[in-house]
């Protein structure tokens, strides 16, 4: 007797798992989007600072302790048989991958060691465009699945969706413009100007923006150090 397979009650957003790769492994497949990114912790595992990614909102219990912050950069894609995984990341590779469009063919391959870095390329292992009904076709935002599943941190799923349910109920809870700073005060004067709200995403855009420009820098000042000629005698 056959019975057929009941359809994920999950929502789509949530049906992604996340994969580690052995020392030397390779993986093919179709890139889904950008990478999300966020500053955490690893205590052991990468923990998203609470503080960080809510503006001060909610506060971070490891930041108390102290632990010292960290980023990483999740990247969905699709594997030869239309698996949605995702994989850890670190910040050069998730700029890296900004440019490829979705469903770019790619190898996914961790070094030869143990703490060896994920590289992500465009690759020409095939020419074939996946297709399947869990295939999109647009970037897909990992956000919801990041708070609602991986994460789990206290206060950050109940500020996140308490900012998306904000919207018309229309749109995609990636698509509405997020604030998860603590509600400003009532203005004093009416003319004054609201400040506009800014995604999560954006946020974490601009400070992964900011942290590789201050990475540039201290690189070619190095260069230039490097290259002065020393003083003897």
């Amino acid at each position: 007797m056959f019975e057929s397979k009941r359809p994920s009650a999950k929502p789509e957003c949530h049906q992604w798992t996340h994969i580690t790769l052995k020392p030397g492994e390779s993986i093919k497949g179709w890139s889904a989007g950008p990478a999300t990114g966020a500053d955490g912790h690893y205590a052991p595992s990468f923990k998203p600072c609470r503080t960080a990614l809510t503006d001060g909102a909610v506060a971070c219990p490891y930041c108390a302790i102290p632990l010292a912050t960290r980023f990483a950069a999740f990247l969905p894609f699709y594997d030869q048989h239309l698996r949605r995984l995702v994989i850890t990341v670190n910040e050069e590779m998730a700029g890296l991958t900004d440019a490829l469009a979705p469903l770019t063919a790619i190898t996914v391959k961790k070094g030869a060691s143990k703490v060896g870095t994920v590289v992500v390329t465009a690759s020409a292992w095939t020419t074939l465009a996946p297709t399947g009904p869990k295939v999109r076709r647009t970037c897909q935002d990992l956000m919801p699945w990041l708070v609602d599943v991986i994460w789990r941190a206290e206060g950050l799923s109940a500020v996140y969706h308490a900012r998306a349910g904000a919207g018309t109920g229309a749109e995609e809870a990636s698509d509405i413009a997020v604030s998860l700073t603590p509600d400003a005060p009532p203005a004093k004067v009416a003319s004054e100007e609201k400040k506009p709200r800014v995604s999560i995403k954006e946020l974490m855009r601009q400070r992964a923006k900011k942290a590789e420009a201050d990475a540039q820098a201290l690189r070619a000042e190095a260069d230039v150090l490097e290259r002065r000629p020393s003083k003897r005698g």
